[in-house]
């Protein structure tokens, strides 16, 4: 079974809220370790330094999904207002392309989701696979 990891909004402009000087390195390490099949960055592109410091240039070709926080129904044409749903971080979020496209293939892999604070925008994704159905497991020493 495959092994996916979503590590939510690791930029640069959250750097002071992580928890310590090693998070960082704790996230590049589990991109490069073999436990994860494949390992999607979520970038809110608010921050033109995107991802923090080194991990920028070190996983420059990794998978990205553009998604952020504050989204409404008004925000879109009317075709993706089914897809902006009630959040418990936020009051609205909106379910991606992407993760829409990958949804089967995600409900037969073993899902894990880090990044973003708990209570917010890392709660917002977790909203976004529970709408989807998509069971995950979080892992702590991700989160911040």
């Amino acid at each position: 079974m495959k092994n996916v990891l979503f590590i939510v909004h690791a930029e640069e402009m959250f750097r002071k809220f992580f928890p310590d000087d090693l998070y960082a390195h704790r996230l590049l390490k589990a991109y490069n370790c073999k436990k994860y099949d494949q390992v999607w960055f979520l970038e809110s592109e608010l921050d033109n330094e995107g991802l923090a410091g080194f991990l920028q240039t070190e996983v420059d070709d990794c998978d990205r999904i553009c998604w952020g926080w504050g989204y409404e129904k008004d925000m879109f044409n009317e075709d993706e207002h089914e897809w902006v749903i009630d959040a418990l971080g936020h009051e609205f979020t909106w379910v991606p392309t992407e993760l829409r496209e990958m949804a089967n293939s995600l409900k037969r892999a073993n899902v894990f989701v880090g990044g973003g604070y708990e209570s917010e925008c890392l709660q917002d994704w977790c909203d976004c696979l529970d709408f989807m159905d998509i069971e995950y497991q979080k892992i702590s020493g991700y989160i911040y």
